[in-house]
């Protein structure tokens, strides 16, 4: 832990306490992605590079008969999303206060958590990622209307299936999407607990997402590679605040682009 610097904080046990707590409960709410793939980790801080199995051509010049390969690695990218505290607010807390404003917490953990499901759903070029829906093999599945998207999700299974790719599966669905998923009933019952039995697994709120994905949950196919897990960290500075940060590395893998389908809107 000493990288994160949190004996340098001058804070106190509860008030670290009531820090981590906030910061894990907003992460279980926001995070999406990672319930939908396989985990891999924390592998720890120093942990820098997967193996992706590729070798590059290296140049060891023309009076040599030996042929060279630079095996190929996909990093991890380092997130770090800051935010501060008010040092009259931690005062509060160890003065037994429950009521603190600790909005800042949930802010730094919606906003790591966005890049965090960014990278698995549409990958990031500049980290060597292919994410999810952007990598997919398959056309995207249409729906007009919260209402048909059991449809569009009954066609995607069906052409998962036809694939080869077994389930059970899990469905993100994007901010909006969800709002209007989860106002709708299908025949007096609630569309969310109907498309949990037709996926038999998770469906989850993806809120950078547009429109959706179904994702087979059979394992072996999608991988988030962590190694420094989303913990708080603490920068150093004068002030009347504490800057603190959440922060982890991560990177994805995408190993069979065949096992996901994008539900896409048709307008």
């Amino acid at each position: 832990m000493n990288h994160l610097h949190r004996e340098l904080a001058h804070m106190s046990d509860e008030a670290w306490r009531r820090v981590d707590d906030e910061a894990r409960a907003a992460l279980e709410e926001f995070l999406a992605g990672r319930r939908l793939v396989d985990f891999s980790g924390p592998h720890g801080w120093d942990f820098a590079s997967v193996a992706t199995g590729e070798v590059e051509p290296l140049d060891v010049g023309d009076d040599t008969p030996v042929v060279a390969g630079l095996r190929a690695v996909r990093p991890l990218a380092e997130l770090r999303a800051p935010f501060s505290i008010d040092r009259e607010a931690l005062r509060e807390i160890d003065r037994g206060s429950r009521s603190v404003d600790l909005d800042a917490v949930v802010d730094a953990a919606r906003a790591i958590a966005a890049v965090e499901d960014d990278l698995i759903f549409d990958g990031l070029a500049s980290a060597r990622v292919v994410g999810v829906v952007e990598g997919s093999s398959h056309e995207p599945i249409s729906f007009d209307s919260a209402a048909s998207v059991s449809e569009a999700v009954a066609a995607a299974i069906t052409e998962l299936q036809d694939a080869g790719i077994d389930g059970p599966y899990g469905l993100a669905l994007g901010g909006d999407l969800w709002r209007e998923v989860a106002g709708t009933n299908e025949g007096g019952y609630p569309l969310v607990k109907h498309l949990r039995l037709l996926v038999d697994g998770p469906v989850v709120r993806a809120r950078t997402l547009t429109g959706g994905a179904l994702v087979s949950q059979r394992g072996g196919d999608y991988e988030l590679v962590v190694g420094g897990d989303l913990a708080v960290g603490f920068s150093p500075a004068d002030g009347d605040a504490v800057h603190l940060y959440l922060t982890e590395t991560v990177t994805f893998t995408n190993l069979e682009p065949a096992a996901a389908i994008p539900l896409r809107p048709s307008s």
